[in-house]
């Protein structure tokens, strides 16, 4: 039996910048991952767009904007 779904995930990118007694910053990227309601997937997955970006499909993977990148799970 088969049958179309959509996983649904989102990620914010988020710096930490840390300075040190010499005052050299460092910048630690972190990414975080973003919940997303049932309704919010099934919007993103019907409108191809995710917060008003357009998604593209790549690799059997929506992406949306020019520099995403497919997340490991997929």
């Amino acid at each position: 039996m088969k049958f179309q779904a959509s996983i649904c995930e989102r990620w914010m990118k988020i710096n930490h910048i840390k300075t040190d007694f010499f005052s050299q910053q460092t910048i630690f990227p972190e990414t975080v991952a973003v919940e997303t309601s049932l309704t919010e997937c099934t919007t993103m997955a019907r409108t191809k767009r995710c917060n008003d970006v357009q998604m593209n499909l790549t690799d059997d993977c929506w992406l949306a904007g020019a520099g995403s990148q497919p997340s490991p799970l997929m």
